[in-house]
C-alpha cells in the first residue's frame, strides 16, 4: 500500500492559502463577499494553470488533485471548463523591430 503523500497548507492574511505536496503546489485566494474563489496550480516553480469557482468544496477538490497526482494542467482544463492551462492562454503577437523598455513606457528604436 502506498503512503499517504503529505499537504501542507499555510495561510496569509484571512483570503490567501498555499497549498504544496512534494513539488506541486496552488496558490487560493477567496473574495468572501462575492463567494468567487481564484487559484493557479504550480509544478517546480512555474505556473502552468489558473482557475476560479463559486463553490468552494469543488475548489478544494481540484486542488486536491493537482497536488496529490501526477496529472498535467491540460487534463485539468479538458475535465473542468473553470481551469485554463496556461500552456493554451492566448498568445500575444510581439511587433516587429527594436524596443527600448524603460520605466515610463515602451519606446520603439
Amino acid at each position: 500500500m502506498a503512503p499517504t503523500p503529505t499537504v501542507e497548507v499555510n495561510g496569509w492574511g484571512q483570503n490567501y492559502a498555499h497549498i504544496q505536496c512534494g513539488c506541486r503546489s496552488a496558490q487560493l485566494s477567496f473574495r468572501v463577499l462575492e463567494r468567487q474563489f481564484t487559484f493557479d496550480f504550480w509544478e517546480e516553480r512555474k505556473v502552468l494553470a489558473d482557475g476560479e469557482h463559486t463553490d468552494f468544496e469543488t475548489v478544494v477538490q481540484v486542488i486536491k488533485a493537482w497536488v496529490t497526482t501526477t496529472r498535467s494542467a491540460d487534463d485539468f482544463e479538458q475535465e473542468a471548463g473553470f481551469i485554463k492551462a496556461r500552456s493554451n492562454h492566448p498568445k500575444s503577437n510581439p511587433k516587429p523591430g527594436v524596443y527600448l523598455i524603460s520605466e515610463e513606457k515602451l519606446k520603439k528604436i
